[in-house]
């Protein structure tokens, strides 16, 4: 009697389901634990958590609770923060996060990832943005960075530690540590839209506008995406009057005339800007034409 093929070996076994016609089968695609968590979350009792009640959830609980989750508690406490952090609707009180963000790190102390994502909550609730603020008595500033200076000390070599601590130096004023800071970020993580920019407002704030430029020209667009989208036509608006700056007004007609084509197709996207400052630049730069068309976005936008 013939012996088969696999047996006299000129068939290796696991081929047979090519020999048979068979289609191979394929690998299922990985599945990632924060898509898992994410799935858990939404059929649990602390998704619909009202932001007033964030402070008393029982956290001890929850880690039970989400035990079927394949993350670590730490790293499940973190993904509860930042979920309860970004969802629709009014943010819950910042001590309410705090707490969660706190125990996190508590139970991983060494972890970069849990603090840089307490550092970006107290510095969304901060009062940067007041012109008149003083970071240094600002105590969610100083919170935020405690947290950034930590992720660098335990993680330096993940680009968003840097990052974060450039924020802190550019916040402060201190420009030219802040552009260190954000050099070593690039240098990890070159497709990093955010360390580009902010590296660019770190150079304008130096003075080195041809450099600074050079920088916005530099940042890659197409990491902008999303809740981040936005973001594309302040880099173009940016290098527009950074141009001016550096002495080049032709060069920064054709970006403002970019950037209102944009406005055109969608004039919504003014509201994520200062419309009062382009129109001020346009009317001191570029009087005429594209000033007519811009104005015509505001209206479309119902801004005027």
């Amino acid at each position: 009697m013939p012996r088969s093929d696999v047996l006299t070996g000129k068939l290796d076994a696991r081929d047979r389901a090519t020999r048979r016609r068979r289609r191979p089968r394929t690998a299922a695609p990985p599945v990632d634990p924060h898509d898992v968590f994410e799935a858990w979350l939404a059929g649990s009792r602390y998704a619909g958590v009202a932001p007033g009640a964030v402070a008393r959830i029982d956290l001890d609980a929850f880690v039970r609770d989400s035990g079927e989750v394949p993350l670590s508690p730490a790293e499940r406490l973190r993904s509860l923060g930042v979920h309860l952090q970004r969802r629709r609707g009014p943010a819950p009180p910042p001590h309410a996060l705090d707490r969660v963000f706190e125990a996190a790190t508590r139970l991983a102390p060494d972890d970069a990832r849990l603090w840089y994502a307490w550092g970006v909550w107290a510095e969304e609730t901060s009062r940067r943005w007041d012109p008149d603020a003083d970071p240094e008595r600002d105590p969610r500033a100083r919170l935020a960075a405690r947290c950034f200076l930590r992720a660098r000390e335990v993680g330096p070599e993940h680009a968003f530690t840097h990052y974060g601590v450039g924020l802190v130096r550019l916040e402060r004023g201190d420009a030219q540590e802040a552009l260190a800071c954000f050099d070593r970020a690039v240098a990890l993580d070159p497709d990093d839209p955010l360390a580009h920019l902010y590296r660019a407002y770190a150079l304008w704030d130096l003075e080195r506008f041809a450099d600074a430029v050079e920088a916005f020209e530099a940042v890659p667009l197409e990491g902008l995406r999303g809740e981040r989208a936005w973001r594309v036509d302040e880099v173009l608006e940016e290098t527009a009057r950074c141009r001016l700056l550096a002495g080049d007004p032709m060069g920064a007609r054709r970006d403002y005339e970019r950037l209102v084509a944009r406005f055109e197709k969608e004039p919504r996207r003014i509201r994520k800007l200062d419309p009062g400052l382009i129109d001020r630049v346009l009317e001191e730069h570029f009087a005429g034409p594209l000033l007519e068309r811009y104005r015509a976005t505001c209206v479309a936008a119902g801004l005027v």
